[in-house]
């Protein structure tokens, strides 16, 4: 059969969902359209971009805290490196092999991400962002803290996706504030 699952250890699945989907993203970028460059813009590369991000970053305390806060939590929170021991040893007895438990552990915060994307249109209503940023971190190391003390596989990737989601409210918000930050200078 042409397309297996990726428990049987094949990847024609995976690989065919990926082309899918990376063919829907390109479509979707080529029929955005055409903005003019910022008049006043830098147009600077390599190590000079990064310096003009810091510059940027300069006084606004709100939005270097947003970005600490998140820095912290992927850093010191996120267990990603360890799925596969997580996989293998907790979760051993589980549906597939070692691999596709692997996968699912690694899809389920894109999953939520994705999902959070989907269903963002309440978010525009909030205007503290700096707050929601705050709530959208607890909440994302609630969900992982969850995932930690879980032994079955399903209720652990409803936690993955819950946090995944979370750390894209998050990142929403943080995108926005660059942006009306950008707005202001």
């Amino acid at each position: 059969m042409l397309f297996r699952s990726a428990s049987t250890g094949s990847v024609t699945t995976a690989y065919s969902a990926d082309v899918i989907a990376f063919a829907a993203m390109v479509i979707a970028m080529y029929r955005l359209p055409a903005l003019p460059p910022l008049t006043g813009a830098p147009t600077r590369a390599g190590l000079a971009s990064v310096r003009d991000g810091m510059l940027f970053l300069r006084g606004k305390r709100t939005l270097q805290m947003s970005f600490y806060a998140d820095i912290i939590a992927m850093v010191f929170g996120m267990p990603r490196a360890l799925f596969p021991a997580i996989a293998a040893h907790w979760y051993g007895d589980s549906m597939g092999s070692t691999a596709a438990r692997v996968g699912l552990l690694t899809a389920a915060p894109a999953l939520g991400a994705a999902l959070s994307a989907l269903f963002s249109g309440p978010l525009t209503t909030i205007y503290r962002h700096g707050r929601a940023i705050v709530w959208a971190i607890v909440a994302w190391g609630c969900a992982i803290a969850v995932f930690g003390i879980l032994n079955n596989l399903w209720l652990a990737l409803i936690a993955l996706v819950i946090a995944g989601a979370a750390d894209n409210v998050s990142a929403l918000y943080r995108i926005t504030m660059v942006q009306i930050g950008r707005a202001h200078v």
